[in-house]
């Protein structure tokens, strides 16, 4: 068979062949370009180095060893007691616009279920369905032995229920609770947090209060040597913007996570830790 004398003369088949070998080429050296530009190639030489010096030993071992803890951090795991604590000496937390302090059922239930169950305790009345639905999960209780028996007021050895009251006007405007506390891994959860939607002239007087309350909460927590405090919620909970303007960080969606008022919830994971504070 004679050979063409130039491309020109190729028959197309042989164009496609050729062109196919030229990507080919070019696609297994950039791989290779990047696989040594990268560190690759140099890490698996490493590892292969390992393997041969010490056989199949080498499987077991650990490249990266785990970083050690302060000593200060793992007495504190020690000595943190199972229910969060309050500062000592001390039955609250204060700010400049609101202090925090341990929930007391017999002044504090009802107080609580007046001002989330729409009622112009605070102010102008509102639908109690914009609190309850869409933040906290439930449909409104309907009386005060309702409210004790929701989730939220659920009692847990291992939490911390405390009520929001306005510094200036000295009355109970929220609610937040930590969940899950492990002393062991130094970790905490908020379980919630809310302020009565009627509290205030405007929204921004109702994030500011949520704010600061997350502000002294970790404060706190993370001067007891916690690592980390997280925070799972719904992903479309309309105060979703709240922890992330206070430091909280987005780690994940659990997607069709839970089923809420028989509707799905995806739920947002958040995090603050002790190196970012």
């Amino acid at each position: 068979m004679e050979l063409p004398n130039s491309l020109s003369e190729m028959p197309p088949h042989y164009l496609g062949m050729l062109a196919g070998v030229i990507v080919f080429c070019s696609t297994v050296t950039v791989v290779i370009f990047l696989l040594v530009k990268g560190g690759s190639i140099k890490r698996m030489m490493e590892q292969t180095k390992t393997y041969d010096e010490a056989g199949p030993e080498a499987l077991k071992q650990t490249l990266m060893p785990r970083l050690l803890l302060y000593d200060e951090l793992i007495e504190a795991s020690k000595h943190l007691p199972v229910c969060p604590q309050m500062p000592k000496n001390k039955s609250t937390l204060k700010g400049k616009f609101v202090k925090l302090r341990e929930y007391n059922e017999k002044i504090d239930c009802e107080r609580l279920f007046k001002i989330s169950n729409g009622s112009p305790t605070l102010g102008l009345a509102y639908d109690p369905t914009s609190l309850w639905n869409n933040s906290l999960g439930e449909n409104p209780p309907k009386s005060e032995n309702d409210f004790k028996a929701t989730k939220m007021m659920k009692t847990e050895e291992n939490g911390r229920k405390l009520v929001v009251a306005d510094v200036e006007l000295g009355k109970v405007i929220g609610f937040v609770s930590l969940v899950d506390n492990s002393p062991k891994n130094l970790t905490v959860k908020i379980g919630y947090l809310w302020i009565a939607p009627n509290h205030g002239k405007e929204n921004g007087e109702r994030v500011r209060a949520a704010q600061e309350t997350l502000f002294m909460l970790l404060k706190h927590l993370f001067s007891l040597k916690y690592r980390r405090v997280g925070w799972e919620m719904d992903s479309k909970d309309q105060n979703f913007s709240v922890p992330q303007s206070s430091g909280f960080l987005l780690e994940g969606i659990l997607r069709k996570n839970r089923v809420m008022l028989n509707s799905n919830s995806d739920t947002a994971v958040l995090s603050v830790t002790n190196s970012d504070w």
